[in-house]
């Protein structure tokens, strides 16, 4: 997509809602278990949610860097 500059296809809206919904995952795991003996069983859940979210990080990043400060040139 970085070359040729375009994001057909993808829906934004899904987007947002994965991101809140992997957020707020994340957020309730941390909530319930505020305790190490709580947490230490669901780190793998959480570790899965944080990576979800540091890729769609980087997704946002891709697409204000292309969009944003490179916009394609259009004729």
């Amino acid at each position: 997509n970085h070359t040729k500059q375009y994001v057909e296809g993808l829906s934004v809206s899904m987007f947002v809602l994965a991101v809140v919904g992997n957020f707020t995952y994340a957020a309730s795991i941390v909530a319930r278990s505020s305790r190490w003996s709580r947490l230490a069983p669901n780190l793998p859940w959480l570790v899965d949610a944080c990576a979800c979210l540091l890729m769609y990080a980087v997704i946002l990043a891709q697409f204000f860097d292309t969009l944003v400060l490179h916009p394609p040139n259009r004729r």
